[in-house]
This record gives structure tokens, C-alpha cells and sequence, in this order.
């Protein structure tokens, strides 16, 4: 009886492993590598909103900086701009119907109408101060790098 019974666990046995290596050989095996995720050409660019952009990372100087001394209402008012710009650039770049030429001449006006609103918002000592510091963050932008 043993001797069957040592039979039995082998050939119950091999038929696990053969089972195994039937569903094994059933499992895709497909390693293609996917492409990497593509990042921004220059990331650090922040004149034009891009559609994944948060609305939080665009656009202009930082709102709570000392040197605007801007009041919570500006801020307020300046987000729901920038907002609103954010929303209007995703709309342009979702629009398959518009040339490249076109998108960008509507982006541009977007940003120009959106920067005209900020200016109505701001004091005119706060004017020359946002103009100061998007020039200071346009020149940065451009320097070449060290």
C-alpha cells in the first residue's frame, strides 16, 4: 500500500507541475517597453499654461509675495483670472479644428486679455512691481544655463 501511495503523491505531483507550467506558458509575455511619459521641453517655461498644468503653477509672479503687498481680494481676483485663462487655454488646445498657427494666436490672446484683467485688479505701484518681476522671470527663463 506504500508503494501505491508513494505513486500517487508523484504523479499528483507531476501533474501540479505540468498544470503549472501549462498556465505559465499561457501567461503573456509581452515585453515591449512601453514609451516613457513625455515631460514639458522646458519645464521651468510658465508664460503659457499647457493642459496639465495646475492652475496654482502658471501664470505670473507668486501671488504672496512681500513686494506686491497684494490684499487677499487681489489674490482672490487674480486666481479666478487665472483660472478662467487656464480653462480657456484647455479649450484651444482641445480644439482638433484650429492650425497650429491659430492656436497659438488664440492662446496669445487669451494671455494678453487675461493679463490686461490682472492689471485692472492691481494698483499702479503693484503694476510696475508684477511688470518688474514677470521681465525678472522672462530674463531667467531665457538665461542660458551654467
Amino acid at each position: 500500500m506504500n508503494k501505491n501511495l508513494c505513486k500517487a503523491v508523484i504523479l499528483g505531483a507531476f501533474g501540479l507541475f505540468l498544470s503549472a507550467a501549462a498556465l505559465y506558458a499561457q501567461s503573456p509575455t509581452d515585453t515591449t517597453p512601453q514609451p516613457a511619459p513625455t515631460a514639458p521641453s522646458n519645464p521651468t517655461d510658465t508664460t503659457m499654461p499647457t493642459a496639465d498644468t495646475p492652475p496654482s503653477a502658471w501664470q505670473g509672479p507668486d501671488l504672496n509675495d512681500p513686494a506686491l503687498n497684494l490684499t487677499q481680494d487681489q489674490k482672490d481676483k487674480i486666481t479666478r483670472i487665472r483660472d478662467d485663462m487656464h480653462s480657456q487655454a484647455q479649450n484651444v488646445k482641445s480644439d482638433s479644428t484650429l492650425t497650429e498657427d491659430r492656436r497659438k494666436a488664440k492662446l496669445k490672446d487669451i494671455h494678453q486679455a487675461s493679463e490686461q484683467q490682472i492689471m485692472q485688479v492691481l494698483s499702479a505701484d503693484q503694476q510696475k512691481t508684477w511688470k518688474t518681476m514677470k521681465n525678472d522671470m522672462k530674463r531667467n527663463k531665457n538665461a542660458p544655463a551654467h
